[in-house]
C-alpha cells in the first residue's frame, strides 16, 4: 500500500473481466474504468458503484471522476460517506452537503466554522456553526461531527457553540463545579476526582471510613439518619479559602495530619459553599453538634465542639467484646487532658450530657482550665465489663443537680426535636394559675424552653427542611404552638417519645412535604435532580454576583467575569439534561435564577442597597431578562413561590398546591408564547426550578423575621 490520501489508505485492486479495477469499500463495489477519449484531464478517470448478484441484475451507478484512479476512487468513498448517517462528518464541505442537501435541515445555512477543543488553532473539531439569515434578523445553527445537529437555532453564535459542546460532551464545563472564587482569581483547576464526605486521598483511612459510616455515608439518601456529606477534590486545603468549592455543602471528616498519641483523631466540619468556619452564624453549631452526636454513638471520644469543628479520637473496638463492643448506650466517661476518668454521666444527648456535667465543680473547674473534656460513650460489653469489676456505672452516673437549686438540669431532661419535616420553633406555654396549698392561687411553674439553633437544610431539589432543639422538662407542660415560617401558629398535637428518651413535636402542620408534590406540576421531577451540576453553577454565579454588588471596587471586575462564567455553564448543563429549549433560553432562566438566589443574601447585609444597579451587560452583554421579556410570565413565577411556601407550611390545603400548579402552567404558557417555543410543556421544568428557588428565598426571609422576633 502507498502512503495515505486525504486521510485514506490506498485500496487493492483486482482486474475487472469487462476492463477497468475492481475494489471493496464497507461491503462495496466500486469499478474505476479510465476514459481515453476524454478531453477533461480532471476526468481521465470514473468510478462506479456495482450492484446486483447475477449478470441479469448487474448495474453500475457513477459516483465520482477524477484525474487518476486513486483520486476518483477517494472521491467516489467521500460521496458515499457523505450520504452515510453512520459516517462521522470530516470538514466543513461533508457538514454543508449533511445540513443542506442530506437532511435538508436547514437548506438556507451558510459559513460553516469549525469548533475545535482547547487550542482554537490545534485543537480537535468537534462540529461547525452555520448562521441562516431570514430576512434582517441572522440566527445559528451547529452540526455534530457525529451528525447530530441543532433542533432550534440560537440568537447568538457563542450560544450555538455552548449547546455544540454541551451536546458532544458527557461534561460541558471544562472545571465541573469550579467556585466562583477560584474562577475569578483565574486558577487553572483540573477536573480532579470527587468524593463524598472526605477528600479522595482519605478513602482508605479506616478511621475516616468509620466516621463516614457514623453520618451514614451508605445509608440509602432517604434515610433519616444520612448525613448530607460535602463533596470535594484532593485540591480542598481547609486553611486556604481560595480552594473553598462555591458548591460544598454538608459534612467533611479529615484525618489529624501526623503521630497522635491515644487512638486516631479525626476532625468533623460542616460546610455551607465550602466555609467551615463561620463565626458570625449563629446556627453554625447545630449541625456540629448532630456529627458530636453521630460519632459518639460510634465509639469516638468527642474532645472539643468548638472553633467550627469536631475533634474526636477513635478507640478501635475490643475484640472479645464481639458484639457489645460496638453497641454504645447513653453511659458517658469523661476524662481530662492527661486522660484521667473524672466522671461518668447518663444522658439522652451530647448536650444533655455536658449540660448535667458542668454542675460538678470539679467537671467544671476543668473545662474553666483546659478548655474541655474528652467524652466517649461507654459500649455496653465496657459497662459489664465495670459491673463485673464491682463499679456499676449507673450508680456513678449524675442523675440530677441539687446544686443549682433548680429544676433546669432535673431528672429525666431529655431532648426535645421537632419533626425534621418541621418548619418553626416551639413557643412556651402560657402561664396558669392553680391553687395553692394555703388557699388563692399562684402561676404554675413553667420550665424555660431553650431554642439552641436553627439549621436550613435549603434547596435539595424537592423540599427544604428546618431543624429546631429544645430542652423541656420530662414530665412538664406540653408544648402547646408551633410556630411556622411565615408567622402561623399551630397547635402541637402531642409530644410523641421515641428511641433514646428523646421526643418529637407533632403537628398538623410538620408532617411532611411530600404531600406537596403530589400535584401535577410539583410532582414532575425537579431541574435539580434532572441535571444536578447545573443548580451549583447557579449558586456560584449568585455568591459571584453578591461579591461584585458588595465587595472592593477593585475586584468587580473579576466576580463580574466569574458570574458570567458560572452562569454560562449552568446553562450549558441545564440545556444538556433536558434536551429543551435552547441555550439562549437556558441563558436567560439561569440569569433570572441568579438573580432570585442572590436576593437571599439581602437577607444578612447590614445595609439594604447595591453600590450600583444591576448592569445589563451581566450574563451577555445585550440580552434581555426574562422579566423584561415577558414581565406576566416572570409574576406568575413569583406567585407561585408564594404558593408553594403557603403550601409547605399547610400541606393539608390542596388549594394552595392547585394555586401553584396554575401559577407555574400560566407561567409556562407566558413564556413559551414570548419565545416561540410550540410546546409548552419544555417551559415546565425551567418555571418550576425558579419557583423553587425563590420559594426557598422566601423561606429564608421568614426564618430571618422569626429569629429576630417579628411576627
Amino acid at each position: 500500500m502507498s502512503a495515505s490520501t486525504n486521510g485514506r489508505e490506498r485500496p487493492w485492486y483486482l482486474k475487472h473481466p469487462d476492463g477497468g479495477w475492481i475494489t471493496d469499500y464497507e461491503g462495496r463495489s466500486l469499478r474505476a474504468v479510465r476514459r481515453p477519449f476524454t478531453e477533461d484531464p480532471n476526468a481521465k478517470w470514473a468510478v462506479y458503484e456495482v450492484t446486483g448478484n447475477s449478470p441479469e441484475t448487474v448495474k453500475e451507478l457513477f459516483l465520482a471522476e477524477g484525474p487518476k484512479c486513486d483520486t476518483a476512487v477517494f472521491k467516489a468513498m467521500d460521496k458515499l460517506d457523505k450520504n452515510d448517517p453512520r459516517k462521522p462528518l470530516r470538514d466543513e464541505e461533508m457538514a454543508a452537503w449533511c445540513i443542506k442537501v442530506s437532511t435538508m435541515a436547514y437548506p438556507d445555512a451558510v459559513n460553516f466554522e469549525p469548533v475545535r477543543t482547547g487550542d482554537s488553532l490545534t485543537g480537535e473539531v468537534v462540529g461547525w456553526t452555520f448562521h441562516v439569515d431570514k430576512g434582517s434578523v441572522r440566527r445559528f445553527g451547529w452540526v455534530a461531527v457525529d451528525r447530530r445537529k441543532a433542533t432550534a437555532l440560537e440568537d447568538y453564535r457563542e450560544d450555538a457553540v455552548v449547546a455544540l459542546v454541551a451536546t458532544v460532551s458527557t461534561s460541558p464545563a471544562e472545571h465541573l463545579a469550579l467556585p466562583a472564587r477560584a474562577a475569578a482569581t483565574s486558577r487553572a483547576v483540573m477536573a480532579l476526582p470527587v468524593e463524598r464526605g472526605t477528600c479522595p486521598r482519605y478513602v482508605a483511612d479506616p478511621v475516616v471510613n468509620a466516621a463516614l459510616e457514623a453520618l451514614g455515608k451508605n445509608l440509602p439518601h432517604y434515610h433519616p439518619m444520612r448525613l448530607p456529606l460535602a463533596e470535594v477534590t484532593d485540591r480542598y486545603e481547609i486553611r486556604e479559602r481560595e480552594t473553598y468549592p462555591a458548591a460544598a455543602r454538608g459534612a467533611l471528616v479529615l484525618p489529624e495530619e501526623g503521630p497522635v498519641v491515644h487512638g486516631a483523631r479525626v476532625f468533623g466540619y460542616w460546610l455551607e459553599g465550602g466555609e467551615w468556619f463561620r463565626p458570625r452564624d449563629i446556627a453554625a453549631s447545630v449541625p456540629l453538634q448532630v456529627i458530636a452526636e453521630r460519632l459518639s454513638k460510634a465509639g469516638f471520644s468527642i474532645e472539643s465542639v468548638r472553633d467550627g469543628r469536631v475533634s474526636a479520637l477513635y478507640h478501635a473496638p475490643e475484640p472479645e467484646g464481639g458484639d457489645a463492643a460496638t453497641e454504645y448506650g447513653d453511659v458517658w466517661s469523661l476524662s481530662n487532658g492527661s486522660g484521667f476518668e473524672i466522671a461518668v454521666i447518663e444522658g439522652g444527648s451530647d448536650d444533655t450530657m455536658m449540660d448535667l456535667a458542668r454542675c460538678l465543680p470539679h467537671v467544671r473547674v476543668t473545662i474553666e482550665n483546659e478548655g474541655g473534656v474528652v467524652r466517649r460513650r461507654l459500649s455496653r460489653w465496657e459497662i459489664e465489663r465495670r459491673r463485673a469489676a464491682g463499679d456499676d456505672p449507673a450508680d456513678l452516673a449524675i442523675h440530677h443537680c441539687e446544686e443549682r437549686g433548680h429544676q433546669e438540669c432535673g431528672s429525666g431532661t431529655r431532648l426535645v426535636e421537632l419533626d425534621p419535616q418541621g418548619h418553626g420553633r416551639i413557643t412556651p406555654a402560657p402561664v396558669r394559675e392553680v391553687e395553692a396549698a394555703d388557699g388563692g392561687t399562684v402561676p404554675e411553674r413553667q420550665l424555660p424552653t431553650y431554642v439552641k439553633g436553627t439549621w436550613l437544610l435549603g434547596i435539595d431539589g424537592k423540599r427544604h427542611q428546618v431543624w429546631e432543639t429544645v430542652w423541656r422538662e420530662w414530665d412538664g407542660a406540653a408544648v402547646e404552638t408551633v410556630l411556622t415560617t411565615t408567622g402561623e401558629e399551630h397547635p402541637a398535637a402531642r409530644l410523641v417519645e421515641f428511641e433514646g428518651g428523646q421526643r418529637r413535636v407533632e403537628t398538623d402542620a410538620h408532617k411532611g412535604d411530600t404531600a406537596a408534590e403530589r400535584s401535577p406540576i410539583l410532582s414532575r421531577s425537579p431541574l435539580a435532580d434532572i441535571c444536578p451540576p447545573g443548580h451549583p453553577h447557579v449558586t456560584a454565579a449568585a455568591e459571584a454576583l453578591e461579591a461584585f454588588r458588595t465587595g472592593p471596587v477593585e475586584d468587580r471586575e473579576k466576580w463580574e467575569k466569574a458570574a458570567e462564567e458560572a452562569a454560562l455553564w449552568a446553562a450549558a448543563w441545564f440545556f444538556q439534561g433536558t434536551g429543551e429549549l435552547t441555550v439562549g433560553m437556558w441563558r436567560t432562566v439561569v440569569r433570572c435564577a441568579v438573580e432570585l438566589y442572590a436576593r437571599r443574601f439581602t437577607i444578612s447585609r447590614p445595609h439594604a442597597l447595591d453600590p450600583e444597579p444591576e448592569r445589563n451587560s451581566f450574563f451577555g452583554a445585550g440580552r434581555r431578562s426574562l422579566e423584561d421579556r415577558s414581565p406576566e410570565g416572570y409574576q406568575q413565577v413569583l406567585s407561585a413561590a408564594r404558593h408553594w411556601v403557603r403550601s409547605l407550611n399547610s400541606p393539608w390545603d390542596a388549594q394552595e398546591r392547585e394555586s401553584a400548579d396554575r401559577a407555574m402552567w400560566k407561567a409556562a404558557e407566558a413564556f413559551a408564547a414570548e419565545f416561540g417555543t410550540e410546546d409548552a410543556n419544555e417551559w415546565v421544568a425551567p418555571v418550576r426550578y425558579l419557583a423553587e428557588v425563590h420559594a426557598m428565598t422566601l423561606v429564608d426571609e421568614g426564618i430571618a423575621k422569626w429569629s429576630r422576633g417579628e411576627r
